[in-house]
């Protein structure tokens, strides 16, 4: 019987402290655990309707994740799109939440821009935190 309560309080305080952690300290945490490589990290304020941009050279043969994600309950929809130089959309998140992610390896070298935007906010005028992330493998 005492091991029973041992373990079972081992596994409430196991998943308090998964749930404390933030969206984003999951993602990266996960990327990790699925042999990524984090290469670089933002967060930005943004309003409804508000874009960021970044643009990076990514390389010829690497698996490339790029999410963004807001942890502010009011973001209903973060979307993001990879851009070439031209303004074309070389990738693109299709999901209507506040997570947005696009995989890709590109078959050469090449710039390419990441835009992040807030879309739908139930708080427009509020500047929500988008946060987001490159990683690879």
């Amino acid at each position: 019987m005492k091991k029973f309560i041992i373990l079972t309080g081992l596994l409430f305080t196991t998943v308090a402290a998964v749930h404390a952690q933030s969206k984003y300290n999951v993602i990266v945490a996960t990327l990790k655990l699925m042999g990524y490589s984090i290469g670089q990290e933002w967060n930005c304020p943004l309003k409804e309707g508000q874009y960021f941009t970044k643009t990076f050279t990514f390389d010829e043969g690497v698996n490339f994740d790029v999410i963004a994600v807001s942890e502010d309950g009011d973001v209903r929809d973060v979307d993001m799109e990879i851009l070439t130089p031209g303004g074309y959309t070389y990738a693109k998140d299709t999901r209507t939440d506040s997570y947005a992610e696009v995989n890709f390896t590109p078959s050469f070298t090449r710039e390419l821009t990441i835009r992040v935007k807030n879309y739908s906010s139930d708080a427009p005028n509020y500047a929500s935190t988008v946060y987001f992330i490159v990683a690879y493998k």
